[in-house]
């Protein structure tokens, strides 16, 4: 929708037409449908990773093995070796009788190496052919091992790596230990003793004590060959006002790569290919650049330069919900940023107004502020009008934040109310994986939408993993132990002793028109930590460690007696009209030794339900910016109809200096109607703009 345009020019001698005045201001006045445009770049481009990377050995690859216990010296290790009368077999290799499975994830137990007590020490060579270049700063040789229990590994006859081996050792040498979790992959960086053409691996694999009843082996060796970087993406100049965030980002391709950010020659902080400023201030203004570099070449990205404005937006509400925990006659009014007391607290800024009748008010008696709390309107209990559970907006002007810029004139804001359901009950039935063999293919090795948390996961009751049933709080301890249940709960069901972790998932409904969008609000008893999932994302941890988990991990502290967690509040997004799943991976601690588990939740979902406002779209034509001017007092006034809401009054400066184009900025001091005092030579447009 246009708006009629006019305009005015200060101290022009003569007026230009009849709509033109002697004294200047350009007035383009437009009803807008978009807010002020703060251009704030959000790149998301990925950190270039691109190096070549080379599968030299696979875990399925073939080597020749001798599991005699014979010391056989050194030159087992060198290139020309004669190992003909070796075994020979693809990997993985060795003896495995209690927990396999760990070690399948990665690939078969192809080759069965037979154990015995008197052998502690298995000897392994492989060939395999190299055709780059091993002279490139930064190329890397990484081998992953599966290793039970240590091993030393010789790549051409030179001592390239170990693993868990002491400095000096012989074939009835023992490992210093084994590995912390059966089946863990250790990964090491081996020494470049690489050749162009055929190289030789040797690994002796050795057991932590001559009574080990299993052994196993199996490596892939990678190579990580740097790769030439170059741009794809510069970093973009941007214009943000004060205290808004600002990002740079560059494109890149090659790598590895490290960054260095600098802004007017100074380094940064940001080492990855994004530099992130949270919130900006004046200061934050300058040029910027990036240099990226590795052991192949270094480029430099060309200068973005960072324009920073004073700040001059107004506050805007965030949210409006009655009862917010401070009482039936009170409304809770969220800011998105820090309000002046005086105008906060002023009842006469403030409207509260019904949905079906915008010609009543609902009296506020009494304000309350604070930056925590926001703003809180104390509505009269004996006005005939209110219902804390009917539906109202509120009217806010002449509100300002802490740097005296004034809310949009007339900013209408729904008033929400909170519907608290329950989804889950203490007692209630949950599916179980708990097995003295636990599968951990089921934890680790699938994708987010089919794994054991996921909406498409299956339970297979068939298969003697999963079991159904289950009534909460559900428990394992020993028998000494005195095990313990929340305030007014029960113990429910006794699960078997079992290997960790312990999952469990169920389904819930969701009532329909509550929304997708909620807070979860939970009481649970757990021993020891617990990982919560909605509909396949993570959505709490309780005592777990942060980053990626798997089913090896731990609890952070033994839970003794278990934990009665209440008051925990999480904001989720991804909830389903209808069916919704909720899964737990409850983890034991390093030292509870797999032990006393017991685990029950309890759940409610709050939302808000919120009421659709009166339309006020201004007609065609009728939302004009009128002026009037007095030139004795240099006093212009600019006013539009009041009884439309959400338009913001910007302005620009006519004529930019040094090539910098004007930017539209909202109006500090903005009120409806608007009063400006004209300084001298000033030459300024104005717009009024839908937020």
């Amino acid at each position: 929708m246009w708006l009629e345009k006019f305009q005015f020019h200060l101290f022009e001698k003569k007026p230009v037409n009849d709509q033109h005045m002697m004294y200047m201001r350009n007035a383009c006045f437009k009803a807008l449908v978009l807010a002020l445009a703060v251009i704030s770049w959000a790149a998301t481009s990925n950190r270039a990773q691109a190096q070549l990377t080379t599968t030299l050995i696979p875990f399925t690859g073939t080597w020749k093995y001798n599991n005699s216990g014979t010391e056989l010296g050194t030159a087992w290790r060198t290139n020309g070796y004669n190992d003909a009368a070796w075994s020979s077999g693809p990997g993985l290799l060795g003896t495995e009788p209690d927990t396999p499975a760990v070690y399948t994830v990665h690939a078969p137990i192809s080759t069965a190496v037979p154990v015995s007590g008197s052998v502690t020490t298995f000897y392994f060579r492989a060939t395999f052919n190299f055709a780059g270049n091993t002279n490139i700063p930064g190329f890397t040789l990484i081998s992953s091992n599966l290793i039970d229990d240590g091993c030393a590994i010789y790549l051409n006859g030179r001592l390239a790596g170990s693993v868990r081996m002491p400095a000096t050792y012989t074939a009835a040498t023992v490992s210093s230990g084994g590995p912390a979790v059966e089946g863990q992959l250790d990964t090491v960086t081996l020494a470049n003793f690489l050749r162009t053409g055929q190289n030789t691996i040797a690994v002796e694999v050795h057991q932590s004590g001559n009574t080990s009843s299993d052994m196993m082996f199996g490596m892939r060796l990678v190579s990580i060959a740097p790769q030439a970087l170059a741009i794809t993406t510069q970093p973009q100049s941007q214009t943000v006002s004060v205290p808004d965030p600002a990002e740079f980002t560059v494109g890149v391709s090659g790598g590895p790569a490290t960054y260095r950010w600098l802004k007017d020659g100074v380094s940064q902080s940001s080492t990855s290919n994004t530099l992130k400023i949270a919130t900006v201030s004046l200061a934050s203004a300058g040029n910027y650049q990036v240099i990226i570099t590795n052991g192949v070449n270094s480029v430099t990205s060309t200068v973005a330069v960072l324009t920073v404005l004073a700040d001059t937006d107004g506050p805007k509400v965030i949210e409006a919900i009655v009862d917010n925990g401070f009482g039936t006659n009170s409304v809770n009014i969220k800011f998105d940023e820090n309000l002046t007391t005086v105008t906060a607290r002023n009842t006469n800024n403030y409207r509260l107004v019904p949905v079906s009748n915008t010609n009543i008010s609902i009296r506020v008696t009494n304000i309350l502020y604070s930056s925590a709390l926001g703003a809180l309107l104390q509505v009269s209990t004996t006005d005939a009008n209110w219902n804390p559970r009917g539906q109202y907006f509120v009217v806010i002007n002449g509100v300002a934040d802490s740097k005296s810029n004034n809310i949009a004139p007339y900013t209408r804001v729904p008033v929400s109310i909170q519907i608290t359901t329950n989804l889950t009950q203490m007692s209630d039935k949950w599916f179980e994986h708990h097995n003295f063999a636990f599968d951990p293919t089921v934890y680790d090795n699938t994708g987010p939408s089919t794994s054991w948390f996921g909406t498409n996961y299956v339970v297979d009751l068939n298969a003697g993993l999963w079991t159904a049933g289950g009534i909460g709080g559900i428990y394992f301890f020993d028998p000494d132990s005195a095990g313990q249940v929340c305030t007014g709960d029960d113990f429910g069901e006794l699960i078997g002793y079992q290997n960790d972790p312990t999952l469990f998932r169920r389904n819930f409904s969701l009532p329909g028109g509550l929304g997708t969008n909620g807070v979860f609000r939970f009481r649970y008893i757990i021993d020891d930590g617990m990982v919560l999932y909605l509909n396949g994302a993570e959505i709490h941890r309780y005592n777990m460690p942060a980053g990626a988990l798997s089913s090896a991990s731990k609890a952070l502290a033994d839970q003794n007696p278990a934990s009665c967690v209440t008051n925990i509040s999480i904001p989720v997004k991804n909830l389903r009209a209808g069916v919704n799943v909720l899964a737990a991976a409850v983890h034991q601690s390093a030292g509870s030794g797999g032990g006393d588990t017991i685990f029950g939740l309890e759940m409610d979902a709050v939302f808000l339900s919120t009421p659709v406002m009166p339309i006020q779209e201004p007609p065609t034509n009728q939302l004009r910016l009128s002026y009037s001017y007095t030139k004795a007092t240099r006093q212009l006034v600019m006013s539009w109809p009041t009884n439309f809401s959400g338009f913001s009054l910007v302005s620009k400066a006519a004529i930019g200096t040094n090539g910098f184009k004007p930017e539209w900025i909202q109006v500090s001091d903005q009120m409806n109607p608007y009063t400006n005092s004209v300084p001298t030579n000033s030459n300024r447009f104005f717009e009024v703009k839908k937020l």
